[in-house]
């Protein structure tokens, strides 16, 4: 279940990068491609700057409140954003849409605390080589 979390966000993290430009070109027809690339990796990173201060807060909850419901509130809060960013109607909501799903979106940190917490030292490393290897494959579809 670790594995398919971590596929799941590598996935949804890399998915939308070749319709980048095509989105942020409805937004500003007008651009040209240089600038187009800008507006384009500003909205691509903005999941980046969420996820930078929301990292910090789903650790605290899930040191308070358990790994699992950090985890099914991370996949929630996914789910949720990633629904409000493809029906986003200006590029200012898109890349706020962006900047909420980095921060909801805390389960890399909570998982690999998850698995280090249930495996010992005779499964650890092949239990931390499938979660980078669900990773990879989740980048790579």
């Amino acid at each position: 279940m670790i594995a398919l979390v971590t596929y799941t966000n590598a996935f949804c993290l890399s998915v939308i990068f070749p319709m980048l430009p095509f989105m942020t070109h409805d937004f500003f027809p007008y651009l040209s491609a240089t600038q187009l690339g800008i507006y384009s990796g500003f909205l691509g990173g903005a999941f980046s700057g969420g996820s930078f201060f929301g990292n910090i807060f789903w650790g605290r909850f899930a040191d308070i409140y358990g790994r699992r419901p950090a985890l099914l509130l991370g996949i929630l809060g996914t789910m949720v954003t990633i629904v409000f960013f493809g029906f986003s109607i200006s590029f200012i909501w898109a890349v706020c849409f962006r900047l909420l799903w980095g921060a909801l979106n805390g389960n890399i940190a909570v998982a690999k605390t998850y698995l280090s917490e249930v495996c010992d030292d005779s499964n650890l490393a092949k239990g931390f080589s499938v979660l980078g290897s669900a990773a990879a494959i989740g980048r790579l579809t």
